[in-house]
């Protein structure tokens, strides 16, 4: 670490004690998650620094993770991050700086989370779990994966499911469901199922425009 790293991080220690010291306790939980994680799984791989705020990393199945560095498990009354492969060749992929908060990840084909990207408690599942081997009178399905773009904002109790596509910097609103769409980059989205998006643009303008009327 250089000296201007060092100076900066000084000086936000002096401002605000506190977080400091949080985002100590967060990063050296999120040590001991990758330790952990590299003794017992070989097929997951989270990279340093990674910072947990609340509770522990849950990530179990035959299948393998990627997590980038710099990504960050914040607070969340729900468990702060679950992950579970559901078969060998499933593969969960988080960009570098992704904020989570109780994400639920359930993967049986591929889930890509590209960078930036910030979750509340939230359901993102590529495959009907009575597909996923468990019901013997369950169709056979298409494998669907899902990918979440680069800064997009997936919010509470949203869900995402087989052949879900999110653009980048769109946001997927509170107790959403998208299954099988593909929302465009910088829109907001809301329904259960979501059947259309909204450009933020637009929206921010109704905001202004309401704001100038009062």
């Amino acid at each position: 670490m250089n000296r201007a790293k060092i100076s900066r991080a000084w000086q936000r220690l002096c401002a605000d004690p506190r977080a400091a010291t949080s985002l100590v306790f967060a990063l050296a939980r999120g040590i001991a998650v990758v330790i952990f994680y590299r003794m017992a799984k070989r097929r997951v791989v989270i990279r340093l620094p990674f910072y947990v705020y609340h509770g522990w990393v849950r990530i179990s199945g035959p299948g393998s993770v990627f997590i980038d560095r710099g990504c960050l498990v914040d607070v969340s009354v729900f468990k702060a991050l679950s992950i579970t492969t559901l078969k060998p060749d499933a593969r969960v992929e988080i960009g570098r700086n992704c904020r989570m908060a109780g994400a639920v990840i359930r993967c049986a084909h591929s889930v890509v989370m590209e960078e930036a990207v910030m979750t509340g408690y939230c359901l993102i599942q590529d495959q009907e779990m009575a597909t996923a081997g468990h019901h013997p009178a369950a169709p056979a399905e298409a494998p669907a994966g899902i990918r979440i773009g680069a800064g997009a904002w997936i919010t509470r109790q949203a869900m995402l499911g087989p052949g879900t596509d999110i653009g980048a910097a769109a946001v997927v609103g509170v107790g959403s469901v998208c299954y099988r769409i593909a929302v465009p980059p910088r829109t907001v989205t809301v329904g259960s199922p979501v059947l259309r998006s909204v450009a933020i643009s637009g929206v921010a303008a109704m905001n202004l425009g309401g704001s100038s009327a009062s």
